[in-house]
């Protein structure tokens, strides 16, 4: 994520659309759980 984060920030003219396309459908599905289970623990009373 952080090394995305980067290259998105200060290549951004070297992004090759494939690539990113192909992280944001298939590499972010695995994040989806993750970020799920840190959202409920932040509203968890």
């Amino acid at each position: 994520m952080i090394a995305l984060r980067h290259i998105l920030v200060h290549e951004y003219y070297g992004i090759r659309p494939e690539i990113l396309w192909r992280i944001i459908t298939k590499h972010t599905a695995e994040l989806k759980p993750k970020i799920q289970a840190l959202i409920d623990q932040l509203t968890e009373p």
